[in-house]
């Protein structure tokens, strides 16, 4: 009965459709949408497969003139046109025999031959024009029959998407898929794809679209007499469409202006003889799947309540308490609550036979009567007769809990669970758990650091990966969120309290002033109290009446001092004066109100009113000292630096400069222009002339080096001024010259004193010579870069954007290798790729390919655009081989065996010979498995238990490592560690007694007979969260993970595949 009215319910939603389909035919939005589809051209096969080559999401196809005037749109600026042949016909004059025109034979003349005659005919040629699709242009809407993708949400969604998968035969994922196809069942691989990123619904339909063509037209496509291959593509779209549009209605998901428009744009005409010629179809499918998914909901459902399930203890009291029983009761939380609030209401007398009467299962196990079991118990229910109330956690069921208790609550859970766990902080630390439970829900509810304290307490638990350790991350993550609730609730009553000090103080201070600007208390210190929270300018504003408000009494100032004080404290808003350095110049340090004086300057203001005091001044000597703003007792002036010197260590002897980053700041600050001051005393650079350039500075024994460069700026000469030398080279005296006198010196030396001395700029002296050192470099096959030489190709690279530093050396080779050759490296030089992907696109490069849009297995991949893993790369070359093998060459059931082994990425070159029978084929395929699966787990025992010595270390789970415990053949142990007591190993993934180490792996077999255990070196510690998850396959929590999925959180993205490859897309 039901199955009959599930199936009118669905034929009602298929008369709707087919019904709205009329409707939206006699609309005059189809009439539009008609009038603009006619102006398209009907493009033949060959247009279209090249349309698709070049552009496979094009929709709507034109040409540039065609887009202005038929349709108002503009081809956007830089977009590239799809090439297409257009016919292109010449007329042409040609001799012909003439025929007779009843009969078509030639006709003769006298002399027996043919008679010639001359027509015009027209010769078939074709030329290439250029089209744009619609997505290449704007301007004016084009017309649609309905929404482009629908929008919206579903109700319990991830548990609904579930039901799908698990009623779809094939495997269905989410990709990226390429153009405007929002999903697509693929006949040969047998599996379905969809769109990442859609909202719920668009995904919901496109999912039941993909699972119809499924059910209703896979076929095997080497099966020739199938119905299915000779059926319209229309008919499948009308049916999988109506199909998704008849199961969402059901459910209340709303399709109907996607459907309706999809349905009609793939009907031939109003009458939608597709529709009609499938209608029971399309109810008979739709029935199914529905029942199909329902069943599914349902399992679901069942897995979550299972899952939720759990094991308590319900404590029933009477007589006021002092008769009771304690039962253990197993089911939901929501399924027991519902039972107690039952059995209250109604007022059962037997608790226990009620709760079993609604499939909740109870074991007594203490009572008032034999009290001893029911000591160590601490129930999470209570059923307290006598007072008609349900208590869960000692909190009563059915009203909102205070913050109080719910700190109760979670004190009362973390003692339990620390108890439970033999705790070692809890066992060596807490004597009395009343003491404790109190105290811990005073922390909770005002958030202190005991709350962090005892979180630490959990750490070893939540480390452990033990049964424990998901409820020791609740509790730390409750407790750390209500803790954060009790400081900001704290700091609000805080806050509260000072305005209500500040409103005391000043009604007392300024009575009338108070009563003139405030009219309730309650507004102020509500004010006051969101001031001081937010700590701005208001608070600020606050200090500022604290210190400036005149008292009467010397209690009232005392008092207003500290509040300002506790303002400033609460608010981080500090009161004390910002600290400022000024300098001064005397003309005479010691004594510096003696000749001239200026003060109140900068640093570097002092420095240049220094160099103005003349040196022959006889009242000292000059100097610059500091002058420190800071409210301490220490303001006052100092001396910095007297005589082009700075006496640190002087300054630095009194304490509170030395802690002061002001004063130290202007210690380094004149260091460094004395610095600067003798290094510019200390060299020189100079043009000479038009044809020389001089460079100078002076040495550690006073003399000066000098070299003279030519205009190219190459080397003319250098030497030594203002030393002397006896015979064997050695200094005999020093000229002490200054820079002016040693410029003349050198110049004299050249016969050039007459030339004009022009003085330069450091910085561009040193470019114009590394410059012309550069370009000399550069003619000899160098590069003279940021003062290193390095290689032409390296330095080209450079200036392209390509720094070999970038790269690791193997990267490094391959780029510059490529580079040698003139390949364009910049597809690939990129420090993400791996050598393996560099290595394969400079391959691919030197055999003339696009990297860009290369196409491997049916796929074009843009390689330099995706970093490629191991596997990817290795998939790419294998099918670089596979793609040469001529298809055309053998049979169909030679190549069924040839795609076997190429899915199973077997070497099929083995097999690729036409001369083979498909038997042999089959032979050399088996053979080729066995060997991959012998590689495989020679590689696996090559990686198992190896560590970073070399060694491999296997873990003796069952026992303690004895004689006869372990294999001792020719591969001996060389070490061998048994443990006190089995622990955790290799980060908590096993449990053991000890373990041995091996120079040489040991087979699987040995590995089975002894029991012994060991870790892949590949294997590696996930995050204790992530582990958690993993650990217990809950059925809400796969769920999530693939809402996560679909929301496009790290979901691992698939290759795409060529739209030719595609079938029955959305």
């Amino acid at each position: 009965m039901a199955d009959n009215t599930q199936y009118q319910k669905v034929k009602e939603i298929t008369d709707q459709l087919e019904q709205g389909i009329q409707d939206l035919f006699e609309s005059e939005k189809y009439m539009s949408w008609l009038r603009t589809m006619s102006k398209f051209h009907d493009y033949s096969l060959n247009n279209t497969l090249l349309i698709a080559f070049q552009r496979p999401d094009a929709t709507l196809v034109a040409g540039y003139t065609a887009w202005q005037k038929q349709f108002g749109r503009q081809v956007q600026k830089g977009e590239k046109a799809i090439k297409i042949l257009a016919p292109a016909p010449y007329k042409e004059k040609v001799e012909i025999e003439k025929l007779d025109p009843v009969t078509k034979m030639p006709i003769y003349s006298d002399d027996g031959k043919p008679i010639i005659e001359v027509q015009e005919v027209t010769r078939p040629a074709f030329k290439v024009v250029s089209v744009f699709d619609v997505s290449q242009t704007e301007g004016r809407e084009i017309p649609s029959l309905g929404v482009d993708e629908l929008s919206g949400d579903v109700r319990e969604y991830e548990m609904f998407f579930e039901a799908l998968k698990r009623s779809c035969p094939v495997p269905m994922e989410f990709e990226n898929i390429e153009g405007s196809a929002k999903g697509y069942y693929h006949q040969m691989e047998q599996r379905i794809a969809i769109r990442e990123g859609m909202s719920q619904v668009q995904t919901i339909k496109t999912a039941i679209h993909e699972m119809a063509h499924q059910r209703l037209h896979a076929v095997d496509p080497l099966d020739e007499k199938s119905e299915i291959i000779n059926q319209t593509r229309s008919s499948k779209e009308v049916e999988a469409e109506s199909v998704a549009y008849t199961v969402c209605q059901h459910y209340g998901i709303e399709t109907s202006d996607y459907s309706f428009a999809y349905v009609a744009g793939w009907s031939h005409g109003k009458e939608t003889p597709e529709l009609k010629a499938s209608l029971n179809t399309i109810r008979k499918t739709a029935n199914e799947m529905i029942t199909e998914i329902d069943g599914h909901i349902a399992e679901i459902n069942k897995e979550m309540e299972q899952e939720n399930k759990v094991t308590c203890y319900l404590k029933i009291t009477s007589s006021m308490g002092s008769e009771y029983e304690i039962d253990r009761i197993a089911g939901t939380i929501e399924k027991i609550e519902s039972a107690l609030k039952e059995a209250l209401e109604t007022g059962v007398d037997n608790i226990p036979e009620f709760l079993e009467s609604k499939g909740i299962p109870v074991l007594v196990v203490a009572s008032s009567i034999d009290d001893e079991p029911g000591r160590y118990i601490r129930p999470e229910y209570e059923y307290d007769i006598d007072r008609k109330q349900i208590y869960r956690d000692g909190i009563a069921i059915g009203r909102e809990m205070t913050r109080e208790e719910s700190a109760v609550r979670l004190a009362v859970k973390v003692d339990f669970f620390l108890r439970e766990t033999d705790n070692f902080q809890y066992k060596n630390g807490v004597e009395d758990p009343l003491i404790f439970t109190e105290e811990l829900k005073n922390a909770l509810m005002v958030g202190s650091e005991r709350v962090d304290e005892i979180s630490g307490w959990f750490q070893q638990i939540m480390d452990e990966d033990s049964d424990y350790t998901n409820e020791a991350i609740d509790l730390v993550v409750a407790m750390k969120n209500m803790s954060k609730e009790g400081r900001e609730i704290t700091k609000r009553e805080q806050a509260e309290q000072l305005a209500g000090e500040l409103y005391e103080y000043a009604d007392e201070a300024d009575p009338y002033g108070l009563q003139d600007s405030i009219e309730y208390v309650e507004d102020f210190i509500r004010d006051t109290t969101k001031d001081l929270l937010d700590a701005g300018e208001k608070a600020e504003g606050i200090l500022k009446w604290l210190e400036e408000t005149p008292v009467a009494t010397a209690a009232l100032e005392t008092r207003g001092k500290e509040l300002r004080y506790k303002v400033s404290a609460f608010t981080g808003i500090s009161i004390e004066p910002e600290a400022t350095i000024s300098f001064y110049v005397a003309e005479c340090s010691e004594f510096p109100t003696m000749g001239e004086f200026h003060d109140g300057v900068t640093l570097e203001e002092a420095f240049r009113l220094y160099d103005q005091i003349p040196a022959e001044r006889m009242n000292g000597i000059k100097g610059i000292g500091f002058e420190l703003h800071d409210g301490s007792e220490y303001d006052g002036q100092y001396p910095l630096m007297e005589a082009g010197r700075v006496d640190e260590e002087l300054i630095n002897m009194v304490q509170h400069y030395k802690d002061s980053p002001l004063v130290q700041q202007a210690i380094l600050d004149c260091k460094r222009i004395l610095a600067e001051r003798e290094q510019a005393l200390s060299e020189g650079n100079y043009r000479i002339g038009k044809e020389h350039y001089l460079e100078l500075h002076r040495t550690d024994d006073g003399s000066w080096d000098y070299t003279l460069y030519n205009k190219e700026f190459l080397d003319a000469d250098g030497g030594q001024i203002g030393v002397g030398h006896d015979a064997n080279d050695r200094v005999t005296e020093v000229v002490n010259l200054n820079l002016e006198q040693a410029v003349k010196e050198v110049l004299k030396s050249y016969g050039m004193e007459l030339e004009e001395i022009s003085p330069m700029d450091k910085e561009a002296f040193e470019q114009k010579r590394d410059f012309a050192f550069a370009r000399d470099m550069y003619d000899k096959g160098f590069v003279y870069e940021d003062y290193v030489l390095s290689n032409r190709i390296a330095y080209e690279l450079r200036e392209d954007g390509i720094d070999l530093w970038d790269f690791s050396s193997e990267q490094s080779s391959v780029i510059y290798e490529a580079a040698e050759q003139g390949l364009d490296v910049s597809t690939f030089a990129k420090p993400d790729f791996s050598v393996e992907q560099m290595e394969l696109m400079k391959e691919l490069l030197e055999d003339g390919n696009d990297v860009t849009r290369f196409v491997s297995n049916g796929k074009i991949l843009d390689l330099s655009e995706k970093v490629l893993s191991d596997k990817q790369v290795a998939d790419i070359r294998y099918f670089l081989k596979v793609d040469e093998i001529p298809k055309e060459l053998y049979s169909e059931e030679q190549w069924k065996v040839m795609q076997r082994g190429i899915r199973e990425r077997l070497d099929v070159t083995q097999i690729a010979n036409p001369n083979l029978a498909v038997v042999e084929m089959k032979d050399i395929l088996k053979e080729l498995r066995k060997e991959k699966r012998e590689a495989q787990a020679a590689e696996l025992e090559g990686t198992l238990g190896l560590q970073d010595n070399g060694k491999y270390r296997y873990y003796s789970t069952q026992r303690p490592i004895s004689s006869g415990t372990y294999p001792n053949g020719e591969n001996k142990p060389v070490s061998i560690e048994n443990f006190d007591e089995r622990q955790l190993v290799e980060n908590g993934q096993l449990q053991a007694w000890g373990y041995l180490e091996y120079a040489e792996p040991l087979s699987q077999k040995e590995m089975k007979e002894y029991e012994l255990k060991a870790v892949s070196a590949s294997v590696t510690r996930v995050n204790t969260l992530e582990k958690q998850t993993e650990k217990k396959k809950s059925v809400l929590a796969d769920l999530h993970k693939k809402q996560a999925q679909i929301s496009g959180v790290k979901t691992p993205k698939k290759e795409h595949v060529k739209k030719n490859d595609k079938e029955m897309q959305v």
